[in-house]
């Protein structure tokens, strides 16, 4: 998976962030396609399971929750495709879309908040969104590959060998990793 499609869907399921304005306005439905697309390969991913489910919610009777459940290919091809339940069916969104909607229809949140509380109080009204932006969201960030980097180049230019051109640093920063994956 590419990073930057990653890195905007981020922006995105930030509701400090999520109206875009760091972004072209030709940019921003693009984002907003492929947090749609993602979500409902992750929501169709889970179609089995039902709506994810949080710990306060597993203390709730099942009777009062159902799955979503959707009809099995070998059904669908099997129904008369003029049925009149099957249009109607068609034309009812999907829950994660409408979710998407009213969550993209809410202001942004003031950037002094914590973005993750948010997603915590309010992942009753955004079950799959929510479930969804902690798969997006989790991955944090971090600088060690870069210290590591530092690190690495701050052994090979010292003050005997300050001289270096910077493509023979790179070229040894480069033979020093290899070295390292080989042993």
């Amino acid at each position: 998976m590419d990073a930057l499609p990653v890195l905007q869907m981020a922006v995105a399921l930030d509701p400090r962030y999520k109206k875009l304005t760091c972004l072209p306005r030709e940019q921003r439905d693009a984002v907003w396609d492929v947090v749609s697309t993602r979500l409902e390969d992750f929501c169709i991913g889970d179609q089995q399971e039902g709506p994810p489910r949080d710990q306060h919610t597993d203390s709730i009777d099942d009777s009062e929750s159902e799955p979503v459940a959707k009809k099995p290919k070998l059904t669908l091809l099997l129904n008369d495709s003029e049925s009149d339940a099957d249009d109607e069916e068609a034309d009812v969104p999907h829950t994660w879309t409408v979710e998407l909607a009213r969550y993209r229809e809410e202001d942004a949140l003031p950037e002094t908040e914590n973005p993750l509380t948010w997603w915590k109080l309010n992942s009753h009204r955004f079950s799959f969104l929510a479930s969804f932006a902690k798969t997006v969201l989790c991955v944090p960030a971090t600088s060690v590959p870069c210290e590591r980097l530092f690190s690495s180049s701050g052994y090979i230019v010292n003050k005997t060998r300050a001289a270096l051109l910077p493509e023979n640093v790179t070229s040894l920063v480069c033979l020093r990793d290899w070295l390292k994956l080989k042993a």
